[in-house]
């Protein structure tokens, strides 16, 4: 006889639990409540390994990965070293930087994540520092060129100071948490800035009222290559040692001229589009901030605490 599916027993035998798939057991692994932080954590891990790897190979090419007429310039030693110092640490600082945001390091493994952490600093401090040695010549050297490139040194550096002070002075992790966001987000608009200049750099070269910028005629020789012919587009090279340059599409050096006059305003852009990205992410996450401040205040109350009362206290006579 068929047993009865509406028998009292049989209703209390609870429903077996679907198997969780790859990533619900990736998340729990790597110790993520929410959803959307661990969507946010595997963007942010596939966009740095991506960045690394185009690094890499930039690395490996790196005469014909420059803007037309750079290379002139960082060929020399002196810039030479700071590519490579530069490429060398920011790389490795953003790729180890993703793992700073994995609760399960910050929990279990605290000592993990001090350590990482102090690499990633030190990282992004040389990263800096190279980045600062190429300022003079880097998209043609023009002041607003040099101010852009010192502004975000100047904001990613300082953010990452005020973040390492926070939680090793005042002891606060929710500022330590704002400040690391803040860096993350400041130093990331070096990408943001690529994608804004692929796009300005067209429409300058294309303008019907030409814009120019001063070339030296080193910088044209070296690039065109035959002297003969820099004479005869550039006539001002006959008497000086410079020469206007039109932005265009049509050669090397006008493509190298649109590049140079779009990348101050596309660094800009860059730093003000992620600075008010990373404030309206801030305030979005304010609860985290509360939460964490509360945490920050609750262990230093300990501490206090643990300080004050003494561990053995002496006996008292009856």
């Amino acid at each position: 006889m068929a047993p009865d599916e509406n028998h009292p027993l049989l209703l209390q035998i609870p429903a077996p639990s679907p198997k969780p798939s790859p990533l619900q057991r990736l998340k729990k692994f790597l110790g993520f409540s929410k959803r959307y932080n661990f969507i946010q954590w595997i963007f942010m891990f596939c966009l740095m390994f991506i960045v690394m790897m185009n690094g890499l190979n930039f690395i490996g090419n790196l005469s014909i990965r420059f803007a037309p007429g750079e290379w002139y310039w960082f060929r020399q030693p002196f810039y030479k070293f700071g590519i490579i110092l530069h490429l060398a640490t920011i790389l490795p600082c953003g790729f180890l930087a993703v793992f700073q945001f994995v609760p399960a390091i910050r929990y279990k493994y605290i000592s993990l994540h001090r350590l990482n952490g102090f690499m990633v600093y030190t990282l992004l401090g040389l990263g800096i520092v190279g980045a600062l040695m190429l300022t003079r010549r880097a998209m043609g050297g023009a002041p607003s060129t040099q101010v852009a490139l010192i502004i975000i040194a100047s904001l990613s550096a300082t953010s990452a100071c005020l973040a390492w002070y926070s939680i090793r002075f005042r002891r606060r992790i929710d500022l330590h948490r704002r400040w690391n966001i803040r860096t993350a987000f400041y130093a990331g608009s070096a990408i943001t800035e690529r994608i804004f200049l692929n796009g300005l750099a067209p429409i300058l070269a294309t303008q019907s009222e030409k814009q120019y910028f001063v070339w030296t005629c080193d910088e044209l020789q070296f690039l065109i290559g035959n002297g003969t012919e820099v004479l005869l587009r550039y006539p001002s090279c006959i008497q000086f040692s410079v020469a206007p340059v039109p932005a265009s599409l049509s050669s090397a050096e006008g493509v190298g001229t649109a590049l140079r006059i779009a990348f101050s305003a596309s660094t800009l852009l860059g730093i003000a589009f992620h600075a008010v990205l990373a404030e309206v992410y801030l305030q979005a996450t304010w609860s985290e901030s509360e939460r964490l401040e509360q945490v920050s205040k609750a262990k230093e109350l300990a501490r206090v605490r643990a300080a004050t009362i003494p561990s053995n206290p002496p006996d008292h006579a009856m």
